[in-house]
């Protein structure tokens, strides 16, 4: 994919302002920005359509819905990692190397449970961990550069968020920008892919 055309699709939207300034303010408030969860899964639900464009904000509830259910996945395949963090950091060394190797595999999965969870609304679909590996296998050329990018994109947005609170609004704006764009360019990999 050109990676102009991936970084720029979201202005080719007449009503871009809006929608990126209103996804700040909701990524910038507690409890509401689980709205945030349910944009992203809009854009990956958009790609998968095979389109390239910025979701209308809307159908507010059912966006909150889906942004708890993503909450909920997210939590399970981050968690995890956290949890055996824990019970393997007393082991010299080797604890933290594989904790850091678990977190990386089941972090580069997530967006692809995320997807599986889309196609059928089925939360358990999510957990498939061998279809969810295959699936990341599948794609893996195309989506790891974008998700490595994401990855320290979403963690500058934090930086900046936590650390400038007079430019939280700018962290906010990197953060949703960097998230609506990965999401919809994970649905265009997976389109064809889960749903064939």
């Amino acid at each position: 994919m050109d990676l102009r055309e991936y970084l720029l699709f979201p202005f080719r939207d007449p009503d871009w302002v809006r929608k990126l300034l209103l996804g700040c303010v909701v990524t910038l408030l507690p409890i509401v920005n689980i709205l945030t969860l349910g944009y992203f899964l809009a854009c990956l639900e958009t790609g998968l359509r095979g389109r390239q464009m910025l979701p209308e904000w809307d159908s507010w509830a059912e966006m909150f819905s889906d942004g708890l259910q993503v909450l909920i996945i997210s939590l399970v395949y981050l968690g995890l990692p956290l949890v055996l963090a824990v019970l393997l950091l007393p082991l010299p060394g080797i604890g933290s190397l594989l904790a850091a190797i678990i977190f990386l595999i089941l972090g580069t999965m997530l967006p692809i449970a995320i997807g599986a969870f889309s196609i059928s609304r089925d939360l358990r679909d999510a957990f498939r961990i061998s279809e969810i590996f295959f699936y990341t296998n599948r794609i893996i050329n195309d989506y790891i550069s974008a998700y490595l990018t994401t990855a320290l994109a979403i963690c500058l947005g934090i930086v900046i968020y936590l650390l400038a609170p007079l430019l939280s609004i700018l962290g906010a704006l990197i953060i949703f920008y960097a998230g609506a764009v990965f999401f919809n360019l994970v649905g265009l990999l997976l389109k064809g892919q889960m749903s064939g």
